[in-house]
């Protein structure tokens, strides 16, 4: 009844004409009927340009073989290290660029979900800005999954790469396997936020950054190293006003081009679950 409960909720929601922004769902193993944990998410794009289902199989790599977010050898890219043995893995790209990979499954039982465009304020990226050869949306579930065996491990992965290497963009992106689920927000370019979904509850956004009271002793959280003292430093966090740390949000006016798409997307969801 539980899992009949969130599928009826999703469905309502994803058919509407709000769901023009991605939209992506976590639920907890409690929320369901059988303790399974679920990942979803729509896509904001043309049924002209349907995903492919693609294999990757389990390899040795080369000594200094590397990912790169580009097939143009030419091209200056986002490129990260292979893993002497990489994990056999699934991804779901568009079908014309074979890019975009935004979900998929590893030989581990990691899943990844990963292409949740969120948007960041202009003055946190005036300090912060998103790094040109930084990881994008498109090169999480190739990197993620060849490598990564847990939810846990893969937030960390994450949140090495955005803290060293930067973020070439903003985005959301969720992570599970048997045991829990897990959602990371990239929020400029160097600063995350990630958050464990409890048991019993589930998760909606669209578009947005959602994430918010981080209390960096709860094991429920991870966050980059710098996040309170850098949010501290410029202005957008007092802890003796504000309480726990949020990420810095875009106005309503930064909004306004998204948010007739992805508020109602995600509202319309809680809704109706919380009629049924």
């Amino acid at each position: 009844m539980k899992l009949n409960m969130v599928a009826a909720a999703l469905a309502a929601a994803l058919v509407s004409g709000a769901t023009l922004a991605c939209t992506t769902v976590l639920v907890g193993s409690e929320a369901t009927s059988d303790g399974s944990v679920f990942i979803a998410r729509s896509v904001d794009s043309s049924a002209l340009n349907p995903s492919l289902l693609i294999m990757h199989p389990a390899a040795v790599n080369k000594t200094g073989a590397v990912y790169r977010g580009s097939d143009n050898s030419k091209k200056e890219t986002f490129e990260y290290p292979l893993p002497k043995k990489s994990l056999g893995y699934s991804t779901g790209p568009d079908w014309d660029s074979m890019r975009y990979g935004g979900c998929g499954f590893n030989d581990a039982g990691l899943g990844v979900s990963a292409t949740e465009s969120i948007y960041a304020r202009d003055d946190v990226l005036k300090l912060d800005p998103h790094t040109k050869l930084g990881i994008k949306e498109r090169d999480i579930t190739d990197v993620i999954l060849a490598q990564a065996k847990t939810a846990r491990e893969a937030v960390k992965l994450l949140g090495r790469i955005v803290e060293t290497q930067g973020a070439g963009e903003s985005f959301g992106a969720g992570f599970v396997d048997k045991n829990e689920a897990w959602y990371f927000e990239a929020g400029s370019g160097h600063q995350w936020l990630a958050q464990r979904l409890p048991k019993d509850k589930y998760f909606a956004t669209g578009n947005q950054g959602r994430l918010q009271s981080y209390d960096p002793k709860n094991p429920d959280f991870m966050a980059s190293k710098t996040l309170v003292s850098w949010a501290q430093e410029h202005g957008f966090y007092d802890p003796a006003k504000d309480g726990p740390l949020t990420l810095p949000r875009p106005t309503s006016v930064t909004m306004s081009a998204t948010s007739r798409t992805t508020t109602p997307a995600s509202g319309r969801f809680r809704r109706c679950s919380h009629r049924h």
